[in-house]
């Protein structure tokens, strides 16, 4: 979901005994002690977005001039990545699935890939300036990105290669690439289309390039690589669907709260995470047929500093007990990112 090469110098690494990230705060004193969350950072003068390695090891913070790299439960810092001279990080890092890799979106139209622990830039591709989200395959051998034209360019890493354009979605808004299926066979991205701004989701097989189908709706992709489609409803709630590859059908299963603003499906395909509107998060049962196990409230974790935030995002750890929220403060340029742990949630469900 991401040929030009510039100096390996520009990459820095620092070692946690060395003072390692002064902006991040990990102790409990940051936030209020009694919110529900593991760890919170406050992030000054720019936004944040996060990213996790499969195997729940390491935990990539990206501002616009850094992207550090972290022990998730300690908080220690293992490497500071640092963009080209005059240049910004963009959106979206991704890890590749052994957590070796990362790849981060620079301002200047390429997506660029580190070895983080050795300190090495290993490829760089071209790709757009804003909203690039790559995603590796499952196998390390393909990055998935957006290109500068609005298309989606699947590259080959050893050859440093494009092994498909694909050019479907060039007239919509905002493609992101959403990621691989299981065993690399489909490709899925989302984006809006330009008059009413509705989402919808392109599938592709990466076997042919060939587009399966346009699929209406936001779209939520399970590691087993099935596909829910959120729709908005006129009453404010939002109808889940499923895609039926089979059939070529799209099935209704269920009504969830809403209106929202982005989701997200825990591993094991259980609960999923709604954004809404109201600034709260949704946890809702997937198999007790939307079922809402409870709600997550960033905005009161904030609320002893007197600030309004905007809630701007709701993602799993790659487990199914922690969520991680970003909460904007309106009028600055701060940001407040929690990680909740949800396994009270979750055994109360049993």
């Amino acid at each position: 979901m991401r040929f030009l090469w510039l100096p390996i110098a520009l990459l820095v690494i620092i070692p946690g005994a060395l003072g390692f990230s002064e902006r991040l705060d990990w102790e409990l004193c940051t936030c209020p002690p009694s919110s529900p969350f593991t760890y919170c950072v406050v992030a000054e003068d720019g936004w944040i977005m996060l990213a996790f390695d499969d195997n729940r090891q390491h935990l990539a913070l990206l501002w616009p001039w850094k992207t550090e790299i972290l022990d998730p439960y300690s908080g220690e810092g293992l490497a500071s990545l640092s963009p080209p001279s005059r240049t910004e990080f963009q959106v979206g890092p991704a890890f590749n699935k052994d957590g070796s890799l990362i790849a981060l979106p620079v301002s200047d139209g390429t997506v660029r890939v580190w070895d983080w622990r050795a300190g090495v830039e290993v490829h760089a591709f071209q790709g757009a300036s804003w909203g690039n989200t790559p995603a590796f395959s499952h196998d390390g051998k393909l990055l998935a990105a957006l290109g500068r034209e609005g298309e989606i360019i699947v590259w080959n890493l050893e050859r440093e290669t494009p092994v498909f354009s694909l050019l479907q979605l060039q007239t919509f808004e905002g493609p992101f690439v959403l990621g691989f299926g299981p065993g690399d066979q489909h490709l899925f991205v989302r984006a809006r289309f330009p008059a009413s701004g509705a989402h919808l989701t392109a599938v592709w097989d990466t076997q042919t390039g060939q587009l399966i189908q346009i699929l209406p709706g936001m779209p939520v992709v399970s590691p087993e690589g099935l596909v829910y489609l959120l729709e908005p409803g006129r009453d404010g709630r939002t109808r889940l669907w499923r895609w039926n590859e089979a059939e070529g059908s799209v099935d209704p299963l269920f009504v969830v709260p809403g209106p929202m603003t982005g989701a997200s499906l825990s591993r094991d395909g259980r609960v999923l995470a709604l954004a809404l509107a109201d600034g709260t998060v949704s946890l809702v049962d997937m198999k007790r047929r939307g079922q809402e196990l409870g709600r997550l409230n960033p905005g009161l974790a904030i609320q002893n500093t007197k600030e309004d935030g905007r809630l701007v995002y709701a993602f799993f750890f790659p487990d199914c007990c922690l969520v991680a929220t970003a909460t904007w403060v309106w009028g600055t340029s701060r940001a407040y990112v929690h990680l909740w742990n949800i396994s009270g949630f979750l055994e109360e469900g049993e």
